[in-house]
């Protein structure tokens, strides 16, 4: 191992180190670790993935006693999963397509090696911010013939420019083919030029991701489903495929910073993906959440991922170069 090799595990492993410290009893964190587009070939960026991320990861299991899983933690777990997130931010004059989605399936190659829990993907349109994955069921079903254990994550569908009839569907045929490993998250979508392109008014997105997020639920949990919604009406379908998990496959809400977003998450039982906010700020938002869960009557505390950037590089000074615009 060279000096560089060395300060660089070395500093992975203080990453990790203070994830484990600072988890604020998290049941799940998540690494989102993105690659050099431009500036790295993929198979440097694999290897680094193998030669020192995954140490750090052993590392902080051995040093914290916290396992990697696979599965579900039980309710009262603390165990931090490591995972990996594709939020593709790259359009064809930079790389194409073919390229890309090439690149991200190798990294998955790696993924029950390495030891992570889950391959999650967005869901964005039309603009190099997230474009290139409109559907990440999609991708995810690929993932899924890469990787044998890890949990397939969408994170998230926007019922907000989806049919709920579809969304079932998919997420049905996801869960078969990937053995029940799918975990559905669902967002309300922030981007306005998406909502102008699709005609949905940005007044409307608390009520179509609260409406479109409920039938998709009942569509995969109940059979001769009827809903008179505001935007989407059906009556007496049963969605196939039906689900491989029993009564279907966990649910996240992703949320930022709106208190009543983490009480509608805890009142239904979902996990909750979000973002560092603060320490102070985030512990407030959770401790919202895990209140409204308790008091619904779910058992545990819930189940939380936070998604960190983290940019691999040899050289410290290139790191910084490289990931300061686009962070």
């Amino acid at each position: 191992m060279t000096e560089k090799d060395s300060k660089a595990q070395d500093r992975l492993g203080r990453l990790t180190d203070i994830l484990v410290e600072d988890a604020l009893a998290l049941s799940d964190v998540e690494l989102l670790a993105e690659a050099a587009e431009e500036q790295e070939n993929v198979d440097a960026v694999v290897t680094r993935v193998r030669g020192t991320i995954s140490d750090a990861v052993a590392r902080a299991r051995k040093t914290q006693s916290h396992s990697v899983c696979a599965s579900r933690p039980p309710a009262k777990s603390t165990t931090i999963q490591f995972g990996i997130q594709f939020f593709p931010t790259v359009g064809p004059e930079t790389k194409s397509a073919q390229q890309y989605f090439d690149e991200c399936l190798k990294l998955c190659d790696l993924v029950d090696d390495c030891g992570y829990s889950h391959v999650r993907a967005v869901e964005h349109y039309f603009r190099p911010y997230g474009g290139y994955s409109p559907n990440p069921i999609v991708f995810l079903a690929a993932a899924s013939q890469r990787t044998k254990k890890a949990r397939l994550i969408t994170g998230a569908v926007l019922p907000i420019f989806n049919n709920p009839l579809k969304v079932a569907g998919e997420a049905g045929i996801l869960d078969a083919i990937s053995g029940g490993r799918l975990e559905l998250g669902m967002a309300r979508a922030f981007l306005p030029h998406e909502f102008k392109t699709f005609g949905v008014s940005l007044d409307e997105s608390v009520a179509r991701f609260d409406e479109g997020s409920d039938q998709i639920r009942r569509l995969l949990e109940e059979e001769n489903v009827t809903s008179e919604g505001r935007f989407h009406r059906f009556r007496n379908v049963t969605s196939l495929p039906r689900p491989t998990q029993k009564p279907r496959p966990p649910i996240w809400t992703a949320a930022t910073s709106t208190p009543e977003s983490f009480v509608k998450a805890g009142l239904r039982g979902d996990g909750i993906m979000t973002i560092p906010l603060g320490r102070e700020r985030l512990k407030e938002m959770l401790s919202i959440y895990r209140d409204a869960w308790r008091g619904a009557g779910h058992p545990g505390n819930g189940r939380v991922m936070v998604a960190f950037h983290m940019y691999c590089h040899e050289d410290e000074s290139q790191a910084l170069r490289i990931a300061n615009e686009p962070l």
